[in-house]
C-alpha cells in the first residue's frame, strides 16, 4: 500500500499540540509545560507504507528548568484512494486498541508467572480521529536501540532475537485467552476485523493488488531467467490469491502481527542483545506460523532460511515453551506439529514475499510496484509497468536471486510447483 509522501513533514498536520501535551504529561507528570516541539525524520524512502514514523523532539518546562526530551511518533500517511484510506484506518484502529487494551492484559499474564513484559515500546498517547491516527511512543534510541536495516536481510543473530520475542508474544496471547475463556473473543473483537476486507472496495483493491503482484512476479522471473515451472504456476494461481490467503489464515491458535519493523538493542561491543517488536496494524487471531513465514520469507535470505530453518523453529519453540512452563501449563502443541504447520502454511509466506520483496529490493514506494488506483487492465498500462520493473531489476539481480528465487525453490522441493 503506497502513499505520496516526499518527507515526514507531509504528515505533520496530523500532529497537534494537544497530542504532544498529553503524551508529555503521561510521561513526565501534570506539572510540566509544553514549550515547543518538532519532528525529526530518521526514515528513508520506502519506509513510509501506511504510517510515518518520526522522531518527536519536545522542549518542556518543569519548575524553573527547560528540558529537552525525544519520543517516537507514528502518524497516518496520506493515501490516494478511498479503499486504501479505509484499509489504513482499520489497521490504525487495530494498533491503537492493541496498545490500549490488549498489550497491558498480555503483560499482566506474564507478570503473574514471574516473567518480564513484552519488548514493545511504551505507548504514551494513542488517538484516532476520522482517518488520521496518532501514536506517541517512548524513544528507545537513548537505550542504544537502533532501527533494523529494513532493506537488507536480517543476519542470523537478529533473526534469533526476533524469534525468541515473537514466541513470547504468541504464548502470552494464549495465556490471556486461557485466563479469560469465552470472554476473550468478545472482549477483543477487533482481532477478527480485518484491514483488507473492511469494505467491498477494499476487497476489490486487495484482489487487484495481488493480481498485479503475480504479474510483477512473472515479469521478474522472466528477467532473471527463473524456472519456467514457477512462471506457469504463478499464471495458474492468478485471480485465486485472495482465496488462498483466506484459507491460510483460517487456523486461529494465536495472535498474529506483522513483524515489518523492529529495533535492536546492542551491548558495548555492538552485538545485538534484545529485539523490540513494532507495527501492530494487522494484529489478529491466526495460526502463529503466519508470523514465522512473514519473518523468515521476507526478512531472511534464502540460504540462511534453508540452512537454519529447523534450528530457527527449535529456538522459537523453546522460548514459547518457557512461558507455558512458567505458568505451569502444558504446551498446546509439540515441536513436530509446529514444523508441520509451518510447512502447511508455506503458501502464506510465499505470496506475501512475492508482494513485498521486490518492493524492498527496489528501495521504492509500494505505489511504484502496484498502481495506487485500481489497476488498469489495458495492455498499455501493463507494458509501462513491466518496462519500469525491467529497469529496476537490472541493478538488483544479485539480491533478487538471493531473496526472491528461493521462495519458489522451496515450493518446488515440496512438490507444490512441478
Amino acid at each position: 500500500m503506497g502513499n505520496t509522501l516526499k518527507s515526514v513533514y507531509d504528515a505533520k498536520d496530523n500532529l497537534k499540540d494537544y497530542h504532544v501535551r498529553a503524551a508529555l504529561q503521561e510521561d513526565k507528570g501534570k506539572g510540566t509545560t509544553l514549550m515547543s516541539w518538532g519532528l525529526q525524520d530518521f526514515t528513508e524512502k520506502g519506509d513510509h507504507y501506511i504510517s510515518v514514523i518520526s522522531g518527536l523532539v519536545v522542549r518542556y518546562g518543569k519548575g524553573n528548568s527547560q528540558i529537552d526530551e525525544t519520543y517516537i511518533v507514528k502518524l497516518s500517511a496520506p493515501q490516494v484512494t478511498k479503499a486504501l484510506r479505509d484499509m489504513v484506518a482499520q489497521g490504525n484502529k487495530k494498533e491503537i486498541l492493541f496498545y490500549r487494551e490488549l498489550l497491558p492484559a498480555m503483560n499482566s499474564e506474564l507478570k503473574k508467572v514471574g516473567l518480564n513484559p513484552l519488548l514493545t515500546p511504551q505507548c504514551l498517547y494513542a488517538n484516532q480521529d476520522s482517518e488520521n491516527s496518532v501514536l506517541i511512543l517512548r524513544d528507545l534510541c537513548s537505550r542504544n536501540f537502533r532501527k533494523f536495516p529494513g532493506k537488507s536481510c536480517l543476519d542470523i543473530s537478529h533473526t534469533r532475537l526476533i524469534l525468541q520475542e515473537l514466541a513470547r508474544f504468541h504464548s502470552s496471547s494464549l495465556l490471556l485467552k486461557a485466563a479469560q475463556g469465552p470472554q476473550f473473543v468478545a472482549k477483543y473483537d477487533f482481532l477478527d476485523k480485518e484491514w483488507y476486507n473492511v469494505t467491498e472496495d477494499a476487497i476489490a483493491f486487495f484482489i487487484t493488488l495481488f493480481d498485479g503482484n503475480i504479474e510483477n512476479g512473472v515479469a521478474i522471473l522472466k528477467v532473471l531467467e527463473g524456472d519456467k515451472r514457477t512462471i506457469r504456476w504463478l499464471q495458474t494461481i492468478k485471480h485465486n490469491v485472495y482465496k488462498i490467503l483466506e484459507e491460510m489464515m483460517k487456523e486461529r491458535h494465536s495472535l498474529h502481527h506483522c513483524v515489518a519493523r523492529g529495533l535492536s538493542g546492542y551491548d558495548e561491543y555492538g552485538n545485538p542483545i534484545e529485539a523490540i517488536l513494532l507495527d501492530f496494524q494487522i494484529v489478529r487471531r491466526a495460526s502463529l506460523v503466519t508470523d514465522l513465514h512473514l519473518l523468515l520469507n521476507i526478512s531472511v535470505s534464502g540460504t540462511d532460511r534453508k540452512n537454519n530453518l529447523e534450528n530457527f523453529l527449535q529456538l522459537y519453540y523453546s522460548s514459547f515453551k518457557q512461558v507455558f512452563d512458567a505458568a505451569g501449563l502444558q504446551v498446546p502443541f509439540q515441536f513436530h506439529e509446529l514444523f508441520q504447520e509451518y510447512e502447511n502454511k508455506i503458501m502464506f509466506g510465499t505470496l506475501w514475499a512475492l508482494a513485498v520483496i521486490p518492493m524492498i529490493v527496489s528501495g521504492g514506494e509500494p505505489s511504484e510496484w502496484a498502481s495506487s488506483h485500481h489497476r488498469a487492465a489495458s495492455e498499455e498500462a501493463t507494458g509501462k509497468q513491466r518496462e519500469s520493473i525491467d529497469s529496476k531489476i537490472s541493478s538488483k539481480h544479485g539480491e533478487l536471486r538471493a531473496r526472491f528465487l528461493p521462495i519458489f525453490d522451496e515450493l518446488i522441493d515440496q512438490g507444490i510447483i512441478h
